[in-house]
Order: structure tokens, then C-alpha cells, then sequence
């Protein structure tokens, strides 16, 4: 009997070794406005975790082991990816010389002519200034243009621009108009010709599978009028608009194997930018794009598939359970992720990286980003990624305490049919108590 009570006595000490010894009544009360509230528990399914990344414990635990749609927190798996690859800058192109031939090929870089970040006058400048005839090779390019899984009536909207090995202006047609006296600006301006005015319909509207663009009149009667649609890539259409930007012509060779090891690199953007894009904007194309980025600089060609079945087979080989990972942005229900698996990325990448960076990148709430009219507060207190799709909502990220803590905590809602301010009310009452209590 003695035996069998040291036994259970034991077995009780294990158990308990991984959640942090709090005030009954506060793990009680946290309990509470998690499993009792009735906004949780209007049809939909709730998971919650606190973690402390100091003591590398559990504070709580609520269907942390479950697997959740995590959307956009799908970007988590990407920041911590492209950290470990990319470096302070991104490349913007790998070439080399033949003769009298410039043969270039792209790297997934996202920001060349991308209206989000500055006009990149170094690749431009190089492109310019070279005397030798330019040409590009798509052959490193082993991915499709839409991720797994990805719905295929969105490919109007901008969140869902297609990937391609050198993307240029970010592989979208912006439509602007300032004024009422301005005329409706179109970049790149090529796309002008195939463009049409009608008197009904969508603001904007491209055609399925040609680079036909309609915009309603009526619509630019509420001004700035801004808005992107992705145009239908092609290696033949990148060097059309490529010549037009440098002045001179750019020629395609289809499938031309450049010697990985022997091209030289353009370095131009730091990621540290395209890493606030991500995280702040939650920008789904950067995202894609990243991941290739890192595909390319670690193979020589960008596939994503190849570049997360060796991310699950490295930097994931001692979690026993991993998670469903299939594009690099969240877009695809296909991908499947636990809290636990969130706090466990974040917990790595806080240990790994300034706290000050990762305020800097991650949506500050009521700053900026995702969060902006979320969260507000004196001191600021929510560092954190949103995810959302139809019914699917999660916030992931770090959460400063008035005692001085920082803690790391993943909140995710998936089936949920309440309107998602509701839903949001709760998550903040919920994360204002632990900021005050913890």
C-alpha cells in the first residue's frame, strides 16, 4: 500500500511539474471566462493557452492539444522560417554572364516595384547600366501560381495575388484617383489599354483568365479612390513589363538551367521590412513569397511544398505532433494547427529574437496593424497575430502584464456564427484580466 500511495504521489508531482503554481481562485476565475462564457460557447469551438517563457510552463491550458483552422497565424510558421534563412536583406535576383549575355533569374523577392515599399533604384540602376543583352530564365520556378488549396473564384482580390519566381509591383494593377479633376492612374501602365470604364458593377472587376479590367465609374466618385487586383502572371508578360521600366529590351530564355553555384546575388530590401508587411498587414503575398525565398536560397529552385517538408523534418523533428502546413499565408483551410503548436513557435522565436523586434513586427494593439482598434491600453500590452476566414478567428502572440511580465499566449476560435465584434469583446475582456491579474 505504501508502494502504491508513493506511486500515485509521484505520478500527481509529473503531472503538475508543467503548470505554474497560481492562486486557486485566479486559475479558477481564468478558467471561467474562458470555459463559462457564453460567447465562446455559442456553437463554436475555443482553445486557449498561457504560457510563461521563462519558467517554460503552462499557466493555462483549454484544448491546447486541438487542432484549429489557424488562417493567418499560419504567418507565425513563416516569420520563424524566413528568420532562420533570409538574413538582414532579401536577394533580389541571382545572374550570371555569357559572353555578351546577362542570363538573370528571380528569388521570390516580393518587393521589386512594390508600391508597399520603395522604388528599388538598385536592381533598377543595375538592369539600367549594364551593357550586356538581358536575359531571364524561369527555370528555378517549380511552384504553381495559387498555394494548395486555395479557393479559385478569389483571384480578383488582392489578397490572393499570384506567386511567380520575380514578382514585379507586387504582381497586382493598382487603380488611383486623387482628385475629381485627376484622371484615373493605372501602374503598371501597360495594363491601360486593356482597361474599360462601365456605368454598374464592382468597383473593380478583371476578367478570369485574360488581363481584362473593368472599373465603375460611379465608384470613383469617393475619393482617394485606390484599389489592387491581381493581374495573370506570366514569364512572357514579366518581360514585357520589366523592358518597359528599364528601357530596353529583356529577353526570355524558357527553361535555360542557370549553375546554381555559380551565380552571383543582388542583395536590396532588408527583410526586417517585408517582415513588418507580414505580420502587421498579415500580407498574404509577402508571405507566399518569403517561402520560396527561402526555397530558392536553400535548393536553387522555389517549390514550397519541398521547403516545408524540410522545415518539418529539421527545425520540427523533435515535436511529436506537427502541425498541417501547406502555404505560407494562412489562405488554405487545409492547414491545420493546436494552440500548443503556436505557443511553441513563439516561444522559439522569443528566444531567439529582441523583444524590441518583435514588438516592431507583430500588430501592436490599438496601434497599428490587424489590431489596431483592439487592445488598447496604457502601456501597450498585446503583441500579437491575427488569423481569420469565414468562422474562423485566432489572435497568437506575447502580452505584457502590469506586474512586468511577459507572457506568451494563444487564443483560437474556429465554427464560430456570432458576428466576429462580438467575439473580439470577449477575447479582449478575457486578455485585459490577465494583463491585470498576471
Amino acid at each position: 500500500m505504501k508502494l502504491l500511495n508513493l506511486l500515485i504521489f509521484t505520478l500527481f508531482m509529473v503531472g503538475c511539474s508543467t503548470s505554474k503554481k497560481i492562486p486557486t481562485t485566479a486559475l479558477e476565475t481564468l478558467e471561467t471566462k474562458v470555459l463559462g462564457s457564453s460567447v465562446f460557447n455559442n456553437g463554436g469551438f475555443t482553445g486557449f493557452v498561457l504560457f510563461d517563457p521563462i519558467e517554460e510552463v503552462f499557466i493555462e491550458n483549454i484544448n491546447g492539444d486541438k487542432y484549429f483552422t489557424p488562417a493567418s497565424n499560419t504567418k507565425i510558421l513563416t516569420y520563424y522560417t524566413a528568420r532562420q534563412y533570409l538574413g538582414d536583406s532579401i536577394a533580389a535576383l541571382r545572374y550570371m554572364i555569357r559572353g555578351d549575355s546577362l542570363i538573370f533569374a528571380g528569388t521570390g523577392d516580393p518587393s521589386f516595384l512594390n508600391s508597399n515599399f520603395s522604388k528599388n533604384e538598385k536592381v533598377l540602376s543595375f538592369f539600367k547600366n549594364r551593357a550586356e543583352r538581358l536575359f531571364f530564365t524561369n527555370s528555378n520556378f517549380k511552384d504553381g501560381r495559387y498555394g494548395k488549396g486555395w479557393m479559385w473564384d478569389d483571384y480578383p482580390y488582392s489578397f490572393q495575388a499570384e506567386k511567380s519566381p520575380f514578382p514585379i509591383y507586387g504582381n497586382v494593377v493598382e487603380f488611383r484617383k486623387e482628385k475629381q479633376s485627376s484622371n484615373l492612374e493605372i501602374i503598371p501602365t501597360s495594363f491601360q489599354q486593356s482597361t474599360t470604364t462601365v456605368a454598374r458593377g464592382s468597383s473593380v472587376k478583371r476578367a478570369e483568365m485574360v488581363n481584362q479590367f473593368s472599373v465603375n465609374k460611379s465608384a470613383m466618385t469617393r475619393l482617394p479612390y485606390e484599389r489592387k487586383v491581381p493581374f495573370i502572371y506570366s514569364d512572357s508578360l514579366f518581360v514585357k513589363l520589366l523592358s518597359s521600366e528599364v528601357g530596353k529590351p529583356v529577353e526570355l530564355l524558357d527553361n535555360y538551367e542557370l549553375p546554381f553555384a555559380d551565380c552571383q546575388k543582388i542583395y536590396a530590401t532588408p527583410t526586417d521590412s517585408l517582415y513588418q508587411k507580414l505580420m502587421q498587414d498579415s500580407d498574404n503575398f509577402i508571405a507566399e513569397q518569403l517561402l520560396l525565398a527561402c526555397s530558392d536560397k536553400i535548393f536553387g529552385e522555389m517549390n514550397t511544398a519541398t521547403l516545408i517538408q524540410f522545415v518539418r523534418d529539421s527545425f520540427m523533428k523533435n515535436i511529436n505532433r506537427k502541425p498541417l502546413w501547406v502555404d505560407g499565408s494562412g489562405v488554405s483551410r487545409y492547414n491545420k494547427m493546436t494552440p500548443e503548436m503556436a505557443i511553441h513557435f513563439l516561444q522559439e522565436i522569443y528566444k531567439t529574437t529582441p523583444f524590441q523586434t518583435i514588438k516592431n513586427t507583430f500588430p501592436t494593439g490599438g496601434v497599428n496593424g490587424t489590431i489596431e482598434n483592439w487592445y488598447p491600453g496604457e502601456p501597450r500590452y498585446i503583441f500579437a497575430k491575427t488569423g481569420s476566414l469565414s468562422g474562423v478567428h485566432n489572435l497568437s502572440g506575447y502580452i505584457e502584464t502590469k506586474s512586468g511580465k511577459r507572457l506568451i499566449f494563444s487564443f483560437m476560435h474556429n465554427n464560430y456564427t456570432i458576428p466576429l465584434s462580438d467575439l473580439k469583446k470577449e477575447m479582449q475582456v478575457v486578455l485585459e484580466w490577465v494583463r491585470d491579474v498576471y
